[in-house]
Parts: C-alpha cells; sequence; structure tokens
C-alpha cells in the first residue's frame, strides 16, 4: 500500500507545483492536449488540500513530509 499522507498540510498543492514542469515535458510529446488539466491541477489540489486542512491539523503524521525539492522527469 501507499504511503499515509495525512498531517501534512497542503502536499497535495505542493507535489502539483513541484511536479508541474515534469508533466508539461510529458503533455508536449501528447501534443499539448492533457495540458488543460494540468493547469487545473494546482487550484483544484489547493481547493481539496483546503478542506482537508482540519483533518491534517488534527491527525499526527505517521511520516516525515516527503521532500518535493529533488523532484526531476524521466523522460522516454
Amino acid at each position: 500500500m501507499g504511503a499515509n499522507h495525512w498531517g501534512h498540510p497542503y502536499l497535495g498543492t505542493q507535489s502539483s507545483i513541484a511536479y508541474f514542469s515534469c508533466r508539461v515535458s510529458l503533455a508536449s510529446i501528447a501534443f499539448y492536449i492533457p495540458m488543460p488539466f494540468l493547469v487545473l491541477d494546482i487550484p483544484l489540489s489547493f481547493v481539496v488540500d483546503t478542506i482537508l486542512l482540519p483533518g491534517d491539523l488534527l491527525l499526527k503524521s505517521e511520516s516525515q513530509r516527503p521532500n518535493t525539492e529533488d523532484a526531476y522527469c524521466d523522460l522516454p
């Protein structure tokens, strides 16, 4: 199973921003068709993270906050 990331506020938004350039590079391979969805991912992640914020603040995290600063792409 995947890691439990409850207790890390706004992790989805942080991940969306960190991996945006990689996703744009991959979208260029598909003639930029997925581009509108990539642009909408950041504000929608922010809205969902805001809705889930009380749960993130109440629950103790079971793991360290994932590091997205060293995000990189494996382009084909």
